[in-house]
């Protein structure tokens, strides 16, 4: 029998992969006795590329050895993947009683079949029985175990994942597929699992799939494979050519022997009582569990079964709501009204900052004289009366059924007497109209979330603190956007896009903004049309995603469009009109940003003749931004949301006039923006981004007296060398506290430190810093032209490193490797300016060694490739901006 947990939902509802290093904690029944499960990844990171592995023959397997109950007895180089806690626990296995027999038919299933169905209604406790399982026979699948759990609503990714953790463990390396389309993502790695003929063991468990779960899945898993086994639990067994395990429930034994492990005394005195209480709720764990956490420690068994044999139970769902009704009758109005409110929520855990927003705007005006003093106390009654409890990362969790049950409450409150006198009291124009009432409590939530949101993530250049908080409140913006976006009012809708366009954004996710803000542009036209402030304000925060990405033609339309769209609505607009002072800020925004973008086509192109153009388009549209933000903040403060709007302007100031060898102009714009920076009350990211900037200006000082024959000094180029790493490394220590390791903005400085040493002949710790970079590039984009760039930077490395034995070969490596990856990825005009890097260098390469003419030949064909499709630019691959 489950001891706790009869059904689990450890995973937040979300549309992309999003919570890649979030833990979860099962969504597990139980009284103060209960420990929380939390999921982890076990594995150990490698970062070598699988060349290089190979040639440094690092790689060593080792076979587990298994005792009778399948656990490993040998010691095996880390720990296989599993995202499903599976660590022992005395009190686990004490309360999983009842369940021998079918957790060895399970055992015995899985040895015969590769897949098998267990199916069961809510509560028999399913997914506690997968828990054991996979705890008790960890040992049988040294590959790894992997959950995936279809509430989450992205099954799809969570099954790439799983690949790609358990490949990494076969392999011990990194590897991501070549295609950004998901279908193509996991033919890719299961074809991969396929080639690599592993011996380890690997068991998927698939929770709470229909049948449509599952066959949008099946085509990726194991028709045949022994040693890859999938489990899968459902609700509904009868599906098309499948034969499934049904789980039933507790006999009437386990029944009582679970309750009296609860209370023994009163069990073993009142035994029949006992068997009628386990009798009127079918023996369903889930419930027998609230009865034993829940009711047994305030009511004896005659008192509970009389209050549950008094429930006019009218169908076989109602047996199982009969047992919540018992709390439900004994909260209060205010906890009522309040529990159906926060059921709204998504299936994922709930941060109390949200549910002390809801409490805090449930005691507001609109809501008369329910108090705060009574709110203060309903999440602990909720949480006495067992129908929320407390995990990890200050939020709290329903299960999955008292959450339902809560729903049906909600859209059922007329019938309770209670709650009609609140609506006739408190809402007499509603006339105890219970949809009108369920209206308003939607888009008082509505209203909450996007008001969170905006303070944990409206801002530019989030810290690492915000980002952790901010990622609890994923599952309920997406709820929010998807199931009740009526509700939401347009600065609301349009806010809560953006919070998670650049939740997106600072973790390197590009596409997944794209979509964001795509759907945004086409709910807001639907809503406004195409001539509104919102839409201008959408236009420059996804041309801003494709900028980052480098995608400068989209960036420039999308730009255009917005430019064009603010200037004639200004125009057509009073200036003392509510949305004027945003729009023409946003409007300062376009001009900004166009006038950047022009800079880096510059930077693209510099060494062709149509270069200069851009610079001098770029000039006018930074110094007129600057005029705009300069006269609006004059005569207001600039808000939290525009308060660094100034700085970048300066930067980007100073990057025209840097670009221009213009030095002291570019280092009085780069310090004019760090003094302002300098004024914010602690060390921010925005101040490492002043840092960074200014790092680049002397960097490029640096090259400047390096490589200019007139004027080449080599004292004064390392003179700015160091002056340029200081400042790279203050920015990095400022971006590691707040980001951490796996963030591009920390790959950026990385990548510029190495340079450096690169260019002050320190070709380790170029090296060091390259690889670095590369890893972290790795992680967040696989498949990238700045992967492979990177790569080609650290053959550079290679290739010029004295007194190394196996440099050249380990040059080739990472140029064999850029060269794979650029094969599958989309060629841009900076694609074909460092395919005809690499290809030039191959070339000198192969006249003193024949073994690089392969590597020369794969690279012709890919320069030939291009010049199909477009004829070459001048090469020059861009500096780094």
């Amino acid at each position: 029998m489950t001891n706790k947990s009869s059904e689990e939902n450890p995973h937040p509802i979300n549309r992309q992969e999003l919570f890649k290093d979030v833990d979860a904690d099962t969504i597990s029944t139980g009284n103060i006795k209960q420990t929380n499960i939390t999921y982890h990844y076990y594995y150990k990171d490698s970062s070598s590329s699988s060349r290089q592995d190979n040639e440094r023959g690092q790689l060593v397997a080792q076979k587990d050895q298994q005792n009778s109950q399948g656990t490993s007895s040998s010691i095996k180089k880390g720990n296989p993947p599993n995202n499903l806690n599976t660590h022992s626990s005395e009190l686990d296995e004490h309360y999983f009683v009842g369940r021998k027999e079918i957790l060895e038919e399970l055992k015995q299933a899985l040895e015969q079949k590769n897949k098998v169905f267990i199916t069961g209604r809510s509560g028999v406790g399913k997914s506690e029985l997968a828990r054991q399982y996979a705890k008790k026979y960890r040992g049988l699948y040294p590959g790894g175990i992997w959950y995936i759990n279809a509430l989450k609503k992205d099954i799809l990714s969570d099954l790439e994942q799983g690949y790609q953790t358990i490949l990494k463990q076969i392999l011990k390396e990194d590897i991501s597929a070549p295609d950004d389309e998901i279908n193509k993502k996991l033919n890719f790695y299961y074809k991969r699992w396929n080639n690599e003929s592993s011996k380890d063991g690997v068991l998927i468990i698939l929770d709470h799939f229909t049948e449509k779960d599952y066959n949008s899945l099946k085509d990726y898993l194991p028709d045949e494979e022994k040693l890859f086994k999938v489990l899968v639990i459902t609700l509904d067994g009868q599906w098309t050519g499948i034969r499934s395990i049904p789980i039933e429930v507790l006999k009437e034994i386990a029944s009582i022997e679970f309750l009296s492990l609860y209370q023994k005394d009163e069990v073993s005195n009142n035994e029949q009582k006992a068997k009628q209480i386990c009798d009127h709720v079918e023996h369903l764990p889930l419930v027998l569990e609230y009865v034993a956490n829940s009711l047994m420690p305030t009511y004896n068994l005659d008192k509970i079964f009389q209050q549950i044999n008094d429930r006019n139970i009218v169908c076989e769902d109602e047996k199982i709501n009969s047992i919540f009704e018992l709390d439900w009758q004994h909260l209060n109005t205010e906890t009522k009204v309040f529990s159906c409110l926060l059921s709204l929520a998504s299936f994922a855990p709930i941060p109390v900052a949200l549910e002390e927003a809801l409490a805090d705007t449930f005691d507001g005006s609109e809501w008369g004289n329910l108090s705060s003093k009574e709110m203060v106390k309903v999440l602990p009654i909720l949480v006495k009366r067992y129908m929320i409890k407390k995990i990890q990362g200050n939020t709290h969790q329903f299960h999955p059924i008292v959450q339902h049950f809560l729903r049906y409450k909600l859209e059922e409150l007329n019938t309770d007497r209670d709650i009609s006198d609140f609506i006739q009291h408190e809402f007499p124009e509603l006339k105890q109209d219970i949809n009108l009432l369920i209206k308003k409590m939607e888009q008082l939530f509505c209203k909450v979330i996007a008001e969170e949101a905006r303070k944990s993530k409206i801002l530019p250049n989030s810290t690492q603190n915000e980002l952790k908080e901010f990622k609890y409140f994923i599952p309920h913006i997406i709820r929010v956007i998807t199931d009740m976006q009526p509700n939401l009012e347009d600065k609301d809708l349009v806010d809560l896009f953006t919070c998670l366009g650049r939740h997106y954004e600072d973790n390197g996710y590009y596409i997944q903004a794209i979509k964001q803000y795509e759907e945004c542009l086409q709910i807001i036209e639907d809503r406004l049309g195409k001539q509104h402030p919102y839409i201008f304000k959408i236009q420059n925060a996804l041309a801003h995603i494709y900028l980052l990405s480098k995608d400068y033609e989209n960036a420039e339309s999308l730009y255009t469009e917005a430019l064009n769209g603010g200037e004639q609505w200004l125009k057509e607009n009073s200036p003392d009109s509510l949305q004027y002072r945003e729009t023409e800020l946003n409007f300062a925004t376009s001009k900004d940003y166009l006038g950047y973008l022009y800079l880096c086509l510059y930077q693209r192109n510099k060494f062709c003749s149509e270069a200069e153009p851009f610079l001098k388009k770029a000039e006018p549209f930074l110094n007129e931004a600057l005029k705009i933000r300069q006269k609006q903040f004059a005569e207001e403060k600039p808000d939290a949301e525009h308060q660094d709007d100034i700085p970048r302007n300066l930067d980007k100031l100073g990057m025209f006039h840097r670009l221009q060898k213009q030095w002291k102009e570019a280092e009085k714009f780069y310090k004019e923006a760090l003094e302002m920076r300098e004024k914010q009350p602690k060390e921010h990211p925005i101040l490492a981004e002043s840092y960074h900037n200014s790092a680049t200006s002397y960097f490029d000082l640096g090259i400047y007296y390096n490589s200019n024959p007139k004027n080449k000094d080599d004292e004064k180029a390392k003179q700015n060398y160091k002056k340029a790493e200081k400042l790279y490394l203050k920015a990095l220590d400022i971006q590691e506290k707040f980001y951490e390791e796996k963030n591009i903005k920390v790959a950026t400085t990385l990548y510029e430190l190495a340079r450096i040493y690169e260019e002050l002949h320190e070709d380790d710790k170029a090296i060091q810093r390259y690889q670095e970079a590369l890893d972290i590039k790795k992680i967040i984009w696989g498949k990238h032209l700045d992967v492979a760039e990177n790569m080609k930077k650290l053959a550079d490395c290679y290739l010029y490193k004295e007194n190394y034995e196996y440099s050249y070969e380990y040059a080739m490596d990472w140029f064999g490797q850029a060269l794979d990856i650029m094969e599958s990825i989309e060629k841009s005009e900076n694609w074909k300016s460092l395919i005809k890097e690499i290809h030039d260098e191959l070339g000198e390469l192969r006249k003193s060694d024949t073994n690089a003419e392969s590597l020369f030949n794969q690279a012709s064909n890919l320069l030939g490739s291009s010049l199909n499709i477009r004829d070459m630019p001048t090469p020059g691959f861009c500096d780094r901006i």
